[in-house]
């Protein structure tokens, strides 16, 4: 069992989503803080926004759940695996952190291939992923991306080392 020690976020698909804002708002009593690209942010507490709504598959949920130590992240990594779940780890070069995404990843996407991701990183540094994007060849890289790599000396001649 995941020794789980706080519940971070919560993205629920639902098939009438102003109407599930509705209830949100008036019966559960969240705050709406935002809409962008057919969700809606809402929260129960202090932070940014900790629950997701948008309008697709009732059955399409994704969690953020807190664990105190990477030793738990790693036993609760293979109790995912093990439970059938798809676990990745994601790196920028420098480091390598767990990474989890529900959901079906785009054609390009494989092992080694560069993606980008939108999602939450947790406390214990932990990615969970809400959107995988791979619609790019293996040449793309946004120019942010391209200047902290090349600030960290991991860039030469348009290369990325290792």
């Amino acid at each position: 069992m995941i020794n789980v020690t706080g519940f971070r976020y919560c993205r629920l698909g639902t098939a009438n989503l102003e109407e599930t804002v509705k209830f949100a708002t008036d019966i559960i009593g969240l705050e709406e803080v935002g809409r962008e690209n057919g969700s809606v942010y809402m929260r129960g507490d202090d932070r940014d926004h900790n629950i997701c709504y948008f309008e697709g598959d009732p059955n399409d949920h994704t969690l953020g759940l807190q664990l105190d130590t990477f030793e738990e992240l790693d036993a609760a990594e293979s109790a995912l695996q093990a439970y059938g779940l798809e676990v990745h780890r994601v790196t920028d070069l420098t480091r390598t952190i767990p990474a989890s995404y529900t959901g079906v990843l785009p054609d390009l996407f494989r092992e080694g291939q560069g993606v980008v991701a939108e999602g939450t990183l947790n406390a214990n540094g932990k990615f969970t992923a809400r959107e995988v994007l791979a619609k790019h060849d293996e040449t793309y890289m946004p120019k942010e991306v391209a200047e902290a790599l090349r600030k960290s000396g991991q860039w030469r001649d348009g290369e990325v080392t290792q």
